[in-house]
């Protein structure tokens, strides 16, 4: 287990400072999962607590997984293993396709199964697309993540302005993404389709706290069972391709009314300990089994 700040390259050779994942863990009950206690202690791991210096190339695979935002010091590592790419490493997910696609402007490739959806820094464009969807709308950051700084604004909202501004300030000068609202999240969900070389592997619906329009448990909603709409399996039937094209193996979806493409998440897909509650399956293994590490 390796952090970015930790990473070193040094007389053409490129290091990692890091740590042994679960040495404290006892996994004689990997593959029993009927109780609960189970299921909650097999979600958490420990770190070793000496780190070790040690060459990647010693490595038999590499799995970059770094929580957002997607900024310079992701892209650094992205760029320095791609660097390194070129003696032969086997990597889980391919470095060039995650410094090119990011989880928000990626689904913009699959556009039309999106709602209808604006890129600005300019308020004025921002307003014009309010007034003329008549509608709610949804403002978000471009590279925020877990439901953070995400605004609702409904008809004759007079708070346009302030969450605009607001998320130009907090997140640099970046562009907005103004999108249209979709009214099934609230009945359908806002659904976390976890993908494998393309294939599903699991889902489930996040839905809103009551105080809350955004579907996200980490802000305090919550995460129920469902199924695939016919919708749904379109996006990903055409998706796959592209993704299997990228060498993206670990994708999460997030599609909300059933049929609404929103993001295509590839820096750091999460879902596997809700499903591992929900459905009381060992998907830890499952996907390590199908990435073949």
């Amino acid at each position: 287990y390796n952090e970015p700040q930790n990473l070193i390259y040094k007389n053409h050779e490129l290091l990692a400072k890091c740590k042994k994942i679960g040495e404290n863990i006892n996994l004689k009950y990997i593959n029993d999962f009927n109780a609960q206690d189970i299921i909650d202690d097999i979600l958490h791991f420990n770190l070793s607590q000496t780190p070790q210096i040690q060459n990647l190339e010693e490595f038999y695979s590499i799995f970059i997984r770094q929580n957002p935002p997607f900024n310079m010091s992701y892209i650094t590592t992205n760029t320095l293993i791609y660097i390194k790419k070129i003696t032969g490493f086997i990597f889980k997910h391919d470095s060039t396709s995650l410094r090119n696609c990011s989880e928000k402007t990626f689904a913009l490739e699959f556009s039309q199964f999106m709602p209808q959806t604006l890129i600005t820094s300019d308020f004025d464009e921002a307003k014009a697309f309010y007034k003329s969807l008549g509608s709610e709308i949804i403002l978000k950051p471009l590279y925020g993540y877990g439901g953070d700084a995400v605004f609702y604004i409904s008809k004759k909202d007079k708070n346009l302005f302030s969450a605009f501004t607001l998320l130009k300030e907090r997140f640099e000068n970046l562009p907005v993404i103004c999108q249209e609202y979709i009214p099934q999240v609230v009945t359908i969900g806002d659904k976390r389709i976890f993908l494998i070389n393309g294939d599903v592997v699991f889902l489930f619906a996040r839905t809103q706290a009551e105080d809350m329009s955004v579907s996200s448990s980490r802000l305090g909603g919550g995460y129920v069972p469902c199924d695939l709409t016919s919708k749904e399996e379109e996006i990903i039937k055409t998706l796959k391709p592209r993704l299997n094209e990228l060498k993206l193996d670990i994708v999460g979806l997030d599609i909300i009314g059933g049929g609404y493409l929103t993001e295509i998440n590839v820096t750091s897909p999460t879902g596997i300990g809700y499903a591992h509650k929900i459905y009381k399956q060992n998907y830890s293994k499952q996907i390590i089994k199908k990435l073949n590490f």
